[in-house]
């Protein structure tokens, strides 16, 4: 279950990676993507922020974050009634239309209330230029703890210590 604090967390994780982590997209833009991630917190009603257990599990009747993504992929993809299912063009407009948003809403809810499989593609510079105040304590775990990155499976330093390409699992 989400609490009011996790879902600020959530939210505002979610906005600041599409306006840092998609600057360079040209269509969508990274406004585009900010406005559709919006459009989904505010689509989201307290019931069903209280089912919300993780990005695939919700309690009781509620569907899950997978599937309220599914419900909303119609208006990020401004192609999404004009492809054939199934086609390879369908699945490009996915990447390109979809995947952005998913990736911002996943992450965080990940890094803020549960984490899952993750989100790959992302660094500890994206984490930097998407708190250029300070990453907080609540993303790096604070100043003594340990992070794996890199994918390796060796624990390699604090978040301070990490460089900017490494690579992380959001």
């Amino acid at each position: 279950m989400v609490s009011p604090e996790q879902y600020e967390r959530w939210h505002n994780f979610a906005l600041r990676m599409a306006r840092a982590c998609f600057k360079q997209n040209r269509n969508p833009n990274s406004k585009e993507i900010e406005a559709n991630v919006e459009r989904f917190f505010e689509c989201l009603d307290s019931d069903a922020l209280l089912s919300i257990v993780d990005w695939d599990n919700s309690d009781g009747d509620f569907l899950s974050v997978t599937d309220m993504c599914r419900e909303h992929e119609d208006g990020w993809n401004p192609y999404y009634w004009s492809d054939e299912y199934g086609t390879a063009t369908q699945q490009r407009h996915y990447q390109q239309f979809i995947c952005p948003v998913i990736c911002c809403i996943r992450a965080g809810l990940d890094m803020a209330v549960s984490p899952s499989a993750g989100v790959m593609g992302f660094t500890a510079g994206d984490l930097r230029a998407m708190y250029p105040e300070g990453v907080p304590d609540w993303i790096t775990g604070g100043e003594g703890h340990r992070w794996f990155y890199g994918f390796d499976g060796e624990q390699k330093g604090t978040f301070a210590e990490m460089p900017d390409d490494a690579a992380l699992l959001l």
